[in-house]
């Protein structure tokens, strides 16, 4: 594996000493690329272009790949990883809201 790991079918894989038993393990969870792939999706579908949509739309069509790319990446450490999108979901979010004159809401 090296020190650096590698990335293979999305995921990012790494030797690392476990916590528990101080052994060495593999560990996983998804890389750069997927990670920039699933943000520009959340970008696209949050963008001030989709400002007339509805909120429950834009819920919608977040929770269709938000979904969909939880579960294909739970099988790895992950925890960061879905935090770090989280995070940019409600930024996102709240960016969209923000942007959106009263008229529309």
């Amino acid at each position: 594996m090296g020190r650096e790991g590698f990335d293979f079918l999305g995921f990012h894989f790494h030797k690392m000493k476990s916590k528990k038993t101080r052994k060495l393990a593999p560990y996983m969870w998804p890389g750069q690329k997927a990670m920039k792939s699933v943000r520009n999706k959340i970008h696209e579908i949050t963008t001030r272009k989709r400002l007339s949509n509805r909120p429950e739309e834009v819920v919608k069509y977040l929770n269709l790949v938000i979904r969909g790319w939880w579960n294909y990446f739970r099988i790895g450490n992950s925890t960061k990883k879905f935090q770090d999108l989280d995070r940019y979901v409600g930024l996102r979010l709240r960016q969209l809201w923000r942007a959106k004159p009263e008229s529309l809401m």
